[in-house]
C-alpha cells in the first residue's frame, strides 16, 4: 500500500534549467509541469485542462520528461 503520492525523479541533466514532466493514461495526458529540480510530486488530486484528476489503483500510467535550457516562457 501507498502512503501518499508518487515522488517522480530522474538523473539530473547537465544544463537543463527546468524539466517538462508529463503524465499518461491510455495515451491521454493528465498533467504537464514544469519542475526545477530533477524530482516531481504529484499531488493527491490535480487540474489539467480543465478536468480534474486523481491517481487510480490497479492503473498503469506512463510518465515522460524533457530536460529545457533557457527562459522556461521560450518552451510554452
Amino acid at each position: 500500500m501507498v502512503d501518499g503520492p508518487p515522488v517522480l525523479r530522474w538523473t539530473k541533466v547537465r544544463g537543463a534549467d527546468y524539466y517538462n514532466v508529463q503524465l499518461l493514461l491510455d495515451g491521454r495526458k493528465l498533467l504537464s509541469a514544469w519542475p526545477g529540480k530533477p524530482r516531481f510530486e504529484l499531488e493527491r488530486t490535480w487540474r489539467y485542462s480543465g478536468d480534474r484528476f486523481r491517481l487510480k489503483p490497479g492503473r498503469r500510467y506512463r510518465w515522460m520528461v524533457w530536460p529545457g535550457r533557457g527562459k522556461r516562457s521560450r518552451s510554452d
